[in-house]
């Protein structure tokens, strides 16, 4: 597995552990600046040619490309969705866009072009919140799991976080915090088998 196909979950967006610091710490490690990879700053984001980003909002309108060697263009369609994620593959500064490739490890990866207005629909996603995850499946996740969570401490949040990993899941943090979730009894039964499917994994 490659690094930056390992999907990182946190409970929470800010805070030491939460997902806007992981995202600034994972992106420094697994894509750092580089001269030869072009960068723009939006509001406190870095976007860097290399980064996997994910789109949080549903736009119908955006239009996607299939692209072959040659740059000839085989498939065209319309509509990227809230959860989808890529790699950003060009950042051009001068003309003021961001190109990321969806399904980049398929035989047909989708290029979308965003323009400036529409850079808002886009987040880092080398770390997301256990809520973004929902839905969605990973085949190796690391969980991280920080003081400051609070209310969230719910059995239901770490359920939906340890059932997104198919193959691997590491979970870091304190074993307290981690306890005290799966001890939260104010969920519904069906996740009255958590433990031994937390043991198992």
């Amino acid at each position: 597995t490659k690094p930056i196909d390992i999907q990182v979950l946190s409970p929470v967006k800010k805070g030491e552990f939460g997902v806007a610091a992981l995202n600034q710490y994972l992106q420094s490690l697994l894509n750092p600046a580089d001269a030869r990879k072009h960068e723009m700053t939006y509001g406190d984001v870095i976007f860097r040619e290399g980064d996997k980003v994910m789109h949080i909002k549903n736009n119908y309108q955006l239009e996607w490309k299939v692209i072959r060697r040659g740059n000839y263009v085989v498939d065209t369609g319309m509509g990227v969705y809230n959860g989808d994620t890529g790699i950003i593959s060009e950042v051009n500064t001068y003309a003021g866009y961001i190109d990321v490739i969806y399904d980049y490890d398929t035989d047909s990866p989708k290029t979308v072009r965003y323009k400036t207005e529409n850079y808002n629909e886009l987040e880092l996603a080398y770390a997301i919140t256990i809520h973004k995850s929902q839905g969605s499946e990973y085949d190796d996740e690391i969980l991280v799991l920080g003081p400051g969570i609070g209310r969230l401490m719910t059995r239901n949040l770490i359920y939906t976080a340890v059932t997104r990993a198919k193959k691997c899941i590491c979970i870091i943090g304190s074993q307290n915090i981690f306890n005290s979730m799966v001890k939260n009894n104010s969920i519904t039964k069906r996740y009255s088998n958590l433990k031994s499917f937390c043991e198992n994994t």
